[in-house]
């Protein structure tokens, strides 16, 4: 009987695109049975090509008039709504008769049936040798492969069919899952998310690869699997999805992602106690050559100097000193009390309470002592005195005490005056720092402290429109804090704090002003007459120390017949004093030279500063006169020195340059006319 409707038959094997292994599989275990697609209006609007070879019929007679008379009868039975099979005699054109069982699984959508899939199966004899072997070993293999056949559909995916290898896996029986819908309440072995997440990709009818959360129906298992995703080429709302069982392997990944982390753990933990221990040892190092240093140092000064010694006997007061105590404090044996409270009461009235605290902790908490103070003598000179002491008990507890006593006046002196000429540069080489950094940045610091001022303002007057929404919102929650401080208490503090903001934008501008007042060009200074080469010495004395400290190789070269310079005296020693300090910093060791020279050549008076130091990097070039330019970052270098310099030597009408020097380290040179060529 010929079927009537619209009949739709799949492409000829000779036009189907070519099919990945995995396709192969799928078609091979769909191809072990027939399927057709039927419409609630009875007419087959898709055949699979295995349906021929079931039922021997061409396509437009595979299904008899009988069948969708059958499924329109199940269409509208509530009792029968549901999987039927029916098995029916199949006449074949070639060899004897054949039995075929029809399923009919309804679809569902919006919860009505709007169709079936037909599964047809052969159920008499066993398949001919021929035609198992044209399913071929894909086939054989996808037996073994769990596999779900799945359909599209809005809202709701169906389960069509699943091999017995997915109930092994799942625990499922596979016959009772065709029809079942895929949504989180139906599926029994996937956990909610994993159901949400298969049915995205389903609906999507892309071919892709999950990984799902599971649990075996029945036992309860946990179980993690792969899903691929195949969409069917010829029928687009079927999917098929190989699920393989991947809890062993994500099992060991685990394992090691856990073993891995506890390495980790391991190594951070054991780097951790190395840096530790290093820093330890380090520290240790450090400190055991600080002591080594101390002791060289003492040894030094117990050799050079000479030094007032004494003992006390702190139960019974008795003290012993040398004669050198007596000269240091202008006093005879017969003029001086030999108790140590003498020695005490010698101390100016300022330092008096420094030396009996001193004393104090040096008797209760075992603590030496190192500290000055001042004397009168009783010529009415006045001292500076160095004293120091360390705690030595005795036998049966005695407290005994020793230490010395020395005049470092002279000393001193010398270092506050060095310390104050040194002073009066660093501030000079400030001073001109600040002008230039303050003309180039007073705009850009003007802006925003502005912003900062208009904006506090309008803080405030917003605080104070906010003032009755803040206290009624306060009344109804009194444990109310706002940055940690009740509302009660920050409410008063609030005025005050916007307060300080705009005081100190006003404070800021008025800084900024007046710097800028500063850096406003002032009438020029007059040039008078002087010696260079007393400029060179004024610079040595000052860094007299930084030269004893930096090298024993120091050497001056001065002509003697130099004519006098025109200009400022104090700026041509701040240059000297710049380019020394600069040769004594690039020194690697004490043996290294630096000399300091004079000389008159080809009408110019020359200063030269020549080191054997480390030299300067050739990448810097003419950079090294750029404000901020300097290779002594790390010991606290600003870059301005040389910039200055050489802003000084140009207004005098000379030149400053920096090159290698043949024997090596560098050549600072300034070129300046003398009085006679600039008159």
């Amino acid at each position: 009987m010929s079927v009537s409707g619209r009949i739709e038959t799949a492409s000829s094997p000779e036009t189907a695109p070519a099919l990945s292994p995995l396709a192969r599989i799928i078609y091979a275990h769909l191809d072990a049975q027939g399927v057709v697609r039927v419409a609630s209006d009875g007419f087959a609007h898709w055949f699979q090509r295995s349906v021929r070879g079931i039922t021997g019929l061409p396509l437009d007679k595979v299904v008899d008039r009988r069948h969708f008379d059958a499924v329109r009868g199940f269409l509208h039975d509530p009792v029968t709504l549901g999987r039927v099979e029916v098995d029916e005699p199949l006449p074949r054109p070639v060899g004897s008769n054949r039995r075929a069982r029809f399923t009919y699984l309804p679809q569902f959508a919006s919860g009505s049936c709007f169709g079936f899939l037909v599964i047809a199966a052969d159920v008499s004899a066993p398949a001919e040798p021929e035609t198992d072997a044209a399913w071929g070993p894909d086939f054989e293999h996808c037996a073994a492969v769990p596999t779900v056949v799945l359909r599209r559909g809005a809202p709701d995916s169906q389960v069509l069919h699943a091999n017995a290898a997915f109930g092994a896996l799942s625990g499922l029986d596979p016959a009772r899952l065709g029809g079942m819908r895929l949504d989180p309440g139906a599926c029994r072995w996937l956990t909610a998310e994993s159901t949400e997440r298969l049915c995205a990709a389903v609906s999507q009818g892309q071919a892709t690869s999950l990984v799902l959360r599971a649990r075996q129906f029945g036992t309860g298992i946990p179980q993690w699997v792969e899903a691929d995703l195949l969409p069917h080429p010829e029928a687009g709302d079927l999917v098929f999805a190989g699920v393989r069982d991947s809890s062993r392997e994500r099992e060991l990944v685990l394992i090691q992602q856990d073993l891995e982390r506890r390495v980790s753990e391991r190594t951070s933990k054991l780097m951790q106690t190395t840096r530790r221990l290093q820093t330890e040892i380090a520290e240790r190092e450090r400190a055991e050559q600080r002591g080594r240093q101390t002791e060289a140092r003492a040894r030094e000064a117990e050799r050079r100097a000479q030094l007032g010694t004494w003992t006390w006997l702190v139960s019974s007061d008795e003290i012993y000193w040398s004669n050198e105590i007596y000269q240091l404090l202008g006093m005879n044996v017969e003029q001086f009390d030999r108790r140590f409270r003498a020695l005490v009461d010698a101390a100016q009235a300022d330092d008096r309470g420094r030396v009996d605290a001193a004393i104090t902790a040096l008797i209760n908490e075992q603590r030496g002592f190192d500290l000055e103070f001042r004397i009168v003598r009783p010529d009415g000179e006045e001292r500076t005195l160095r004293a120091t002491a360390v705690r030595d008990d005795g036998a049966a507890g005695a407290i005994e005490m020793t230490g010395t006593v020395q005049d470092v006046t002279y000393h001193r002196r010398l270092e506050e005056q060095a310390a104050l000429q040194q002073a009066q540069l660093v501030q000079a080489n400030r001073l001109t720092a600040l002008g230039t950094l303050v003309s180039s940045m007073a705009h850009e610091v003007n802006n925003p402290n502005s912003m900062i001022a208009i904006n506090a303002r309008i803080i405030a007057t917003a605080l104070n429109d906010l003032e009755p929404a803040l206290v009624a919102w306060a009344g109804q929650h009194p444990d109310w804090q706002i940055a940690g401080i009740p509302h009660a208490e920050l409410r008063d503090q609030l005025p005050g704090l916007v307060g300080d903001i705009v005081e100190g934008a006003r404070r800021i501008s008025a800084l900024v002003e007046n710097l800028r007042g500063f850096t406003r060009p002032q009438p020029e200074r007059a040039f008078a007459l002087f010696d260079v080469n007393e400029s060179v010495h004024g610079a040595v004395r000052l860094l007299d120390r930084a030269i004893r400290e930096a090298t024993d190789d120091f050497a001056l070269g001065l002509d003697d017949a130099l004519p006098p310079l025109l200009g400022d005296r104090l700026q041509i020693e701040q240059v000297l004093v710049n380019l020394m300090m600069n040769a004594l910093e690039s020194l690697p060791a004490r043996d290294c030279a630096v000399r300091v020279e004079t000389a008159i050549e080809a009408g110019r008076l020359m200063l030269r500063v020549r080191d054997r130091g480390i030299g300067l990097p050739q990448a810097l070039g003419l950079r090294v006169f750029d404000p901020f330019v300097t290779t002594k970052a790390e010991r606290g270098g600003t870059g301005l020195g040389l910039s200055i310099s050489r802003t000084i030597v140009e207004a005098h009408g000379g030149s400053l340059s920096l090159s290698p020097d043949a024997a090596g380290g560098t050549l600072a040179e300034v070129t300046l006319p003398h009085a006679e060529t600039r008159q």
